[in-house]
């Protein structure tokens, strides 16, 4: 069974090559194109890690959220945040 990958990502260029690399290595990966449809996906299905990229215009209180229910003691997803041209930050685990 693939694991899957929740990728959110505003840059519709580059969700789409992201998540098509992904897919090559056989992940199975939703694309969600802003942090309202992140937390969305995020509480309706079961993710193995969660690609966030932090720098999107509209999403700073719902990246925190995101970031809150994944951290949370039930949550078990390990997340990723991508900056673009910054070092990149893990949480809890990843």
């Amino acid at each position: 069974m693939a694991q899957k990958i929740l990728l959110v990502e505003d840059d519709p260029c580059f969700g789409s090559v992201l998540k098509s690399y992904l897919e090559l290595s056989d992940y199975e990966v939703t694309l969600c194109v802003n942090g309202n449809d992140g937390l969305e996906a995020f509480r309706k299905d079961k993710f193995d890690i969660c690609l966030l990229d932090v720098m999107m215009p509209e999403m700073q209180a719902q990246r925190l959220q995101l970031i809150h229910l994944i951290c949370s003691p039930s949550g078990t997803e390990p997340a990723v945040q991508l900056r673009s041209g910054q070092q990149l930050r893990s949480s809890p685990e990843a």
